[in-house]
């Protein structure tokens, strides 16, 4: 496979996608952006989804977190993207969060893998610079810790 396509571009299109499928509850296109099995890091743990089941309970506690929060607004900006193999793209993003009156956090940074399979790309791992308990971050404290 080439690297024909801008890395950037195939981080952008991810960030969008998953995006998107949290707004508006869809699980679905949400999922078609992940491989299992992955780590999903924040500031202070480390989870391992291996299951679709898992995926949707954390996909359900983030969407519900973000609407409870009141969450309007989503903006992922991606600020670097770089090939590391041809089937292999790092991408870092800073995301905000707004809300009716503006931001809700200061902006955080996070770091995603992805890889092609096919023609499909798909986030095989991601680090939030968010610690736990934070309202973004509790979809996953309630999975079991990794070392």
């Amino acid at each position: 496979m080439s690297r024909e396509q801008p890395a950037r571009e195939i981080a952008c299109d991810l960030l969008d996608r998953t995006r998107l499928a949290l707004l508006t509850g869809d699980f679905d296109s949400f999922t078609r952006c992940f491989e299992l099995p992955q780590y999903v890091e924040l500031i202070d743990a480390r989870h391992y989804l291996e299951t679709e089941a898992q995926m949707r309970e954390v996909f359900k506690a983030l969407v519900t977190n973000l609407r409870n929060a009141g969450v309007t607004r989503m903006e992922r900006t991606c600020t670097a993207a770089d090939w590391k193999t041809d089937d292999i793209i790092e991408f870092v993003y800073e995301s905000v969060l707004w809300g009716r009156d503006g931001p809700m956090l200061a902006p955080f940074a996070n770091f995603c893998m992805a890889k092609r399979f096919s023609n499909d790309w798909k986030i095989t791992y991601s680090l939030n610079s968010l610690p736990s308990g934070m309202p973004y971050a509790q979809a996953l404290d309630k999975l079991q810790k990794s070392g």
